[in-house]
């Protein structure tokens, strides 16, 4: 592997948007969607040996996984053998690096009886994502002039807060909300947020249209990652004494998917800036 898929010089032509290095591969869309065929093929050969029907049967089911038979890692769970996958001949090989982990609470979950089974699987598969706490974003939907605009998909709304690199994510809750509400272009409301300090990874991640947000100081990684509207602004603050066009306001990756919108930087960026950006308007 490469490992160059994020700077747009796959030396295979894969993920490049460069004409030379594209010419590189003959595949096509019908070639992929061919080969993700075979794939669903190939998991439900796999499953069918297990003597399941269908991957609802086995999500959950840890109790049909083992640990590799070369003794990689250490469990006194007996290691069922299936009847697609023989046991290998000759010496096992030891890794080294995976010696020393231990899975056997992994394997030793209670389960229930094969009754009670389908229903314990529904229930794992059903439990609630886990949350990362409140976030800049839950203090702004509280504020009852933005939940006016976005309830009312109507008038204009101006807040200033301070932010810091913690900060990260924000906006993703807030165009999360507008859009289940409204779609990608349906919030006719105005959101202006403005913000003063360092702001985190992610800033304005899949900011829609209708929302504004500007950071007086800098950002960090992804900024924009994922928008489809809106605008997005950093600025130096008015007393810096240092020259703009100079030094760096905003991180590696931004733009990264974005599809739509405005940004614009005074400063410079750092390395694949606007990387599969696919419609947004940017100037830096």
């Amino acid at each position: 592997m490469a490992r160059v898929c994020h700077m747009n010089r796959c030396p295979v032509g894969v993920a490049t948007q460069r004409e030379d290095l594209r010419k590189k591969f003959p595949g096509t869309p019908e070639h992929v969607a061919n080969f993700m065929l075979f794939v669903a093929e190939e998991v439900r050969t796999i499953i069918a040996a297990l003597g399941f029907r269908s991957l609802d049967k086995i999500i959950g089911r840890s109790d049909l996984l083992r640990p590799r038979a070369d003794g990689a890692v250490r469990s006194n769970v007996p290691q069922p053998a299936l009847a697609s996958q023989p046991p290998k001949q000759g010496k096992p090989k030891k890794l080294s690096k995976t010696a020393a982990v231990n899975l056997e609470s992994f394997y030793a979950q209670e389960r229930p009886d094969e009754e009670n089974r389908t229903s314990w699987v529904g229930v794992k598969r059903r439990m609630p994502a886990h949350s990362n706490g409140p976030v800049l974003d839950d203090e702004i939907l509280a504020d009852p002039e933005v939940a006016k605009v976005i309830e009312e998909n109507d008038g204009k709304v101006k807040m200033s807060m301070d932010i810091r690199n913690t900060n990260r994510s924000l906006g993703g809750r807030l165009a999360g909300t507008i859009a289940a509400r409204y779609g990608d272009h349906g919030f006719k409301g105005e959101l202006h947020l403005d913000f003063t300090g360092s702001a985190g990874q992610s800033f304005g991640v899949w900011n829609t249209g209708g929302v504004f947000l500007k950071v007086t100081g800098d950002c960090n990684d992804y900024v924009g990652k994922g928008m489809n509207g809106g605008r997005i602004l950093a600025v130096a603050p008015e007393s810096s004494s240092f020259a703009s066009q100079e030094n760096v306001i905003a991180g590696n990756t931004c733009l990264y998917g974005a599809t739509g919108g405005e940004v614009f930087f005074n400063g410079t960026v750092g390395e694949r800036f606007g990387v599969r950006n696919a419609g947004c308007s940017a100037v830096v």
